[in-house]
């Protein structure tokens, strides 16, 4: 590799790469940078069975039927329940028979994001420091506890908040409730909290006592989660509606920097069709279902290209440039797209080898945002695969001046600051 230059801003650098003496290795090199450099993770993966892609010229082919993902490292695989918090303040989980600590990070730039869902809904943290081993408040009287979906506690003056973990014990009637951790979905008043569907519990809890307990750790193989990979906000990010008491998934990816606020894509691509029959997506961060959130980037029917950003999966905002990058049918010479996105003033650009080549247009701000769904090259969501070539992909935290600051020189081998 001749002439590669990292910035304290890359946050993703991908390439095909020469092996010793100038021959082509069959593998993707990757090094997807967390905003200070301090630490190089690999988490690209081949995203189907039968994608073995080959190396030419040091490109990455797409045949319209495989894609590049990122990988997960971890999902619910021998937990026999979750406990997760989602108070504000005090975010942390779970996984009863799985330790998670190996995935905290103590302090600086946080190496995983666990992703949960509830079958319809999801939300995400960054895993953070391992928590200190279970501990839990005093015991405060109950009641009663409806065996209604959702049940109901009686308990007077009980301060507890929306998102904490309790442990019940000592019921005299709903004795299946009787050691076992959940969630506050909400609370009605001072005297009442909202629970889980407690309709298939043995029966109403009527006696009460000093039987329930407030969880203030979860325990040593337990990890606390943050909104975000280096903030010091103690929550969850995405669904707020997620049910806790029913987690049906989980999965740990590697961390991909932060795809948050102000960025710069640069991408060298040759399509195997400049205007395809239909569009083609190049990257994305995106489920493609409706209801959830995302960006991606493709090459439409009339080659021209395209920033698509959603809030809920159905609503677009999308920028295009001006005129068609691609004229119709194969290319016989790689492309580098500029892709700016500004999140600062709610704009965006595209740049091609180069040159301006959309004027800048307004993006809704809110749909820039951290995504659940993982960083995928080639193909999102089971459709717009693409056909052709990827020589490199690289993304900047923040913007440069202008677009054509940043371009990669795809015959030159070189990244270049013009």
């Amino acid at each position: 590799m001749g002439g590669r230059i990292l910035s304290p801003g890359i946050i993703m650098d991908l390439e095909q790469f020469l092996g010793k003496g100038g021959t082509a290795v069959d593998a993707w090199q990757n090094a997807w940078y967390l905003l200070d450099n301090s630490q190089l993770i690999d988490p690209v993966e081949q995203g189907t069975a039968g994608a073995q892609a080959s190396v030419n010229a040091r490109n990455r082919d797409f045949d319209g039927s495989d894609f590049y993902s990122a990988t997960e490292v971890d999902d619910e695989t021998g937990v026999t329940s979750h406990r997760l918090a989602t108070v504000a303040a005090g975010a942390r989980y779970l996984g009863v028979a799985v330790d998670w600590s190996p995935y905290a990070t103590a302090s600086g730039n946080r190496t995983h994001r666990i992703v949960f869902g509830d079958g319809t809904k999801k939300a995400w943290g960054y895993i953070g420091e391992a928590d200190a081993a279970e501990a839990k408040a005093s015991a405060k009287t109950l009641t009663a506890i409806t065996k209604i979906n959702p049940g109901v506690v009686s308990c007077v003056g009980h301060g507890y908040s929306i998102g904490d973990v309790v442990y019940f014990s000592g019921l005299t009637e709903m004795t299946s409730l009787n050691t076992k951790y959940k969630t506050i979905t909400a609370s009605a008043d001072a005297d009442h909290f909202t629970i889980h569907d407690t309709s298939a519990e043995t029966a109403a809890e009527t006696t009460g006592g000093a039987c329930v307990q407030k969880l203030t750790a979860l325990g040593t193989t337990a990890v606390k989660l943050y909104s975000t990979p280096s903030g010091a906000t103690q929550s969850l990010t995405g669904n707020g509606g997620i049910n806790a008491n029913a987690i049906t998934s989980c999965e740990v990816y590697k961390v991909l920097g932060a795809f948050t606020g102000d960025q710069v894509h640069s991408i060298v691509v040759k399509p195997d069709d400049g205007q395809p029959a239909a569009a083609e997506k190049i990257w994305s961060i995106s489920s493609g279902a409706a209801g959830t959130k995302g960006m991606e980037v493709l090459i439409d029917t009339n080659g021209t290209i395209q920033i698509s950003t959603t809030e809920d999966g159905t609503n677009l905002e999308t920028i295009t440039s001006d005129a068609a990058v691609f004229a119709n049918g194969a290319q016989t010479d790689f492309t580098s797209l500029g892709l700016t996105i500004d999140k600062t003033t709610g704009t965006g650009a595209i740049n091609v080898n180069g040159s301006d080549v959309a004027s800048t247009e307004t993006i809704t701000t809110g749909a820039i945002f951290d995504a659940y769904a993982p960083v995928t090259l080639g193909a999102t969501g089971g459709a717009g695969y693409l056909n052709g070539q990827i020589a490199r992909h690289i993304t900047f935290a923040g913007t440069l001046p202008s677009a054509n600051d940043l371009y990669w020189s795809h015959h030159r081998n070189k990244l270049r600051y013009v």
